[in-house]
């Protein structure tokens, strides 16, 4: 789970700074270390120089990197079968559920996330946009 979030969080055309990445992952420092080494033991991704600062160390995807990324968005943006028997009054309910849990008492993030985009009873269901991964790492 932790090296499909951080290929979320990494762009193919935007290396992403590890201490970046952490941050946007909320988590420590250490540990995105971990995930790049199996990013990089998978052939996924690899360790960079910044060219602005040379302390700091960018996550660049390969090629590799970039195919299981976007069939993980891919995957991502499927609609889960199980959700499918939701009334629009229960999706709604389960989104804000989920919101609150998020601490984005909105719902903004979570309108716009293909599983609630939900094709409630013969409605076509919306394209999807962003989904939670998108959160700013201010917000939560």
């Amino acid at each position: 789970m932790p090296l499909a979030m951080a290929l979320q969080w990494i762009e193919p055309a935007r290396p992403r700074p590890m201490n970046e990445l952490a941050g946007s992952m909320r988590c420590d420092p250490s540990y995105v270390t971990w995930i790049a080494d199996q990013l990089e033991a998978h052939g996924l991704a690899e360790r960079r120089l910044a060219p602005h600062d040379r302390r700091v160390k960018e996550l660049v995807l390969t090629e590799a990197g970039i195919a299981r990324r976007e069939g993980l968005l891919r995957g991502l943006a499927q609609f889960p079968p199980a959700l499918t028997p939701l009334a629009r009054s229960e999706s709604s309910t389960l989104r804000d559920l989920l919101a609150r849990l998020l601490g984005n008492d909105e719902s903004t993030v979570l309108d716009q996330c293909p599983m609630f985009n939900v094709r409630h009873r013969g409605e076509q269901r919306q394209p999807a946009v962003n989904c939670p991964r998108d959160l700013p790492a201010s917000e939560g």
